[in-house]
């Protein structure tokens, strides 16, 4: 599936790969990282970055500097660990053409002066989930209430 002429296709295997396999889909994930699609690429280093699939720290760095899109180059950035040993990279991304990616590289070379533990991407929350968790969340809030008040009010 990877070496599909369709670049959707690509893109819907190495994710689902990534899904399924995980870290044992490292070798797939690197080459998808290669293909000559932006769509693919993006797709692959989103996937494997909300994953948790480890990405060779000289591959992230390459890819934050010298990838063609500048969605690449934001989202593998963004992926760098807060090290003052890597403040090189974002010193040379502030360099970048697109603003977004200056940005991203203007407040990590910032932050790393402070080393702070990487904090995990999560995926965005779905409205559906978010309305259940809140109405979850107020279920038991009232629960709670209604018996604090009954047993106040008990002779």
């Amino acid at each position: 599936m990877l070496a599909e002429p369709d670049p959707e296709v690509r893109a819907r295997a190495i994710e689902t790969l990534i899904r399924r396999k995980g870290g044992q889909s490292a070798d797939a994930l690197q080459e998808a990282l290669r293909d000559k699609n932006e769509k693919v690429r993006i797709r692959a280093l989103h996937r494997a970055l909300y994953s948790g699939v480890g990405i060779p720290l000289e591959l992230l760095i390459d890819l934050a500097l010298n990838d063609d899109s500048m969605n690449i180059r934001f989202l593998a950035l963004q992926a760098l660990p807060v090290d003052p040993k890597l403040r090189w990279v974002a010193e040379r991304a502030l360099h970048d053409s697109n603003p977004q990616v200056n940005q991203k590289a203007e407040k990590s070379s910032r932050n790393s002066t402070q080393p702070t533990r990487r904090r995990a991407l999560r995926p965005p929350i779905s409205r559906a989930r978010w309305i259940y968790s809140a109405s979850a969340a107020f279920t038991t809030f009232h629960q709670k209430t209604v018996r604090t008040l009954s047993t106040a009010v008990q002779p």
